[in-house]
């Protein structure tokens, strides 16, 4: 019985005492001010590592509980502003660097031997037509040439010496022109302000070579019979006409002809100029070839006889010693 009680009174006193030690003692747990739970603060729960769910309140080890445990304080870490920016200092606005474009060259001029159709043609005309816009003098020789002489009415043929030697008796005409001095009414084509005025439509072809340092340029007219005024001969040289043979060459033979039986045809001529490096014109020569056909022609020569007389000539005419 004794021991019973005093198990009992021992009992009480274990228990008085956990009591008193319970009322000393508190437990007190500190977050850290970091707000490392902030971003939880409205959730009822979290997630455990565990996968359990659990409230806000950190859990108390119970273990421990007789343990005050108190986290230290975590500084919170200073703040460190950016260092203000001085304030930018207003400059004078600077024009943007431009590199200089390098000075464009002049193209070169075109030499003759580099144009070809209606470039060359206009490059001859410009150069030869400076004799007469620029007054250069010059001398100018032209030689007329029979190189064939046909009669149809073989009792004329005893004529023909004779009527060659007519021919053949002319003389080369010179003439020479002073610098300064207008050459319109020397120069061909005669009477007019221009050398040259041919288009491509007069011409068979134009062709360059090179001579020296210079060049020459060829260009070969089209055939025409019975040139006029209007025809491409009459742009370019002086030419034989009807009126040339019923004035001047039948009248050298003592022939009489009506202007209706008067042909006169234009074949195988030609224009040649020679320049310089510079393009100054050095030489220029014309030549035309023609065939003169006479029908029914009366000669004289103690006896009148008709016949049909073609003269076939050429005449040639050089400009040389060019003055600037």
């Amino acid at each position: 019985m004794k021991n019973r009680l005093k198990y009992a009174l021992a009992l009480i006193l274990a228990a008085a005492t956990v009591l008193s030690f319970s009322g000393c003692f508190t437990i007190t747990v500190e977050l850290p001010s970091n707000n490392a739970y902030a971003d939880n603060a409205g959730d009822e729960f979290v997630q455990t590592p565990d996968g359990i769910q659990a409230d806000n309140t950190a859990p108390v080890d119970e273990t421990q509980a007789d343990i005050q445990v108190e986290q230290p304080s975590v500084p919170d870490a200073p703040v460190t502003e950016a260092p203000t920016a001085a304030p930018a200092v207003d400059t004078p606005a600077q024009a943007p660097s431009v590199t200089p474009e390098a000075p464009t060259a002049a193209p070169a001029a075109s030499t003759p031997d580099k144009l070809s159709g209606q470039a060359l043609l206009t490059y001859f005309n410009d150069a030869v037509n400076t004799v007469k816009t620029q007054k250069a003098g010059f001398k100018k020789s032209k030689l007329t040439t029979i190189k064939d002489l046909q009669l149809s009415n073989s009792a004329a043929n005893t004529l023909v010496g004779f009527v060659k030697g007519k021919l053949l008796s002319e003389t080369e005409d010179i003439t020479e022109v002073k610098k300064g001095q207008s050459s319109v009414s020397v120069m061909s084509p005669s009477g007019k302000n221009y050398a040259s005025a041919l288009t491509m439509s007069d011409i068979k072809n134009i062709g360059v070579q090179k001579s020296g340092s210079g060049y020459v340029i060829t260009v070969n007219l089209k055939d025409e019979t019975n040139p006029t005024s209007n025809g491409h001969f009459s742009r370019c040289m002086d030419y034989m006409t009807v009126d040339d043979v019923e004035k001047v060459y039948a009248p050298k033979v003592g022939a009489t002809v009506t202007r209706d039986n008067i042909k006169v045809t234009l074949t195988n001529s030609y224009a040649k100029l020679t320049v310089d490096a510079n393009g100054k014109v050095t030489a220029y020569e014309t030549l035309v070839n023609g065939v003169l056909t006479m029908k029914n022609a009366s000669i004289k020569k103690v006896v009148t006889i008709n016949t049909d007389l073609d003269i076939t000539l050429s005449s040639t005419t050089k400009y040389t010693n060019f003055a600037f």
